[in-house]
């Protein structure tokens, strides 16, 4: 079920993993099939990023309509700025929690397959 550090969660526990009231333990016991959101954990090196691509599809076909992450890496911070990803909360160790609401993931997976 876990792939490529991308885990399937329900939608109301991304919510709240969004807005800082729980934390990736707590997200962990919210692994759900079919999925409401996806969770990827670590966003790949470039290499391993194709990998986690196929999962991201696979899980969106079964149901996925979100994808939420967290990155402190300033082009990853932009990219996904412009697909229309919402930065929802600033960790201490200066990494954002993010999300890709429904319209900008399917735009994601759009320029990506």
């Amino acid at each position: 079920m876990i792939e490529h550090g991308i885990w399937p969660v329900t939608i109301a526990a991304a919510d709240r993993w969004l807005a800082g009231q729980i934390g990736d333990g707590q997200l962990f016991l919210a692994i759900t099939d079919p999925p409401g959101a996806l969770y990827w954990r670590d966003l790949p090196s470039r290499r391993d990023y194709k990998a986690g691509v196929h999962t991201v599809l696979r899980w969106r076909r079964a149901g996925a309509v979100a994808l939420i992450f967290r990155t402190d890496t300033p082009m990853l911070l932009k990219r996904f700025h412009a697909l229309g990803a919402l930065f929802t909360l600033k960790e201490p160790a200066g990494q954002y929690r993010c999300v890709l609401p429904p319209a900008a993931f399917d735009e994601w997976l759009r320029l990506i397959e």
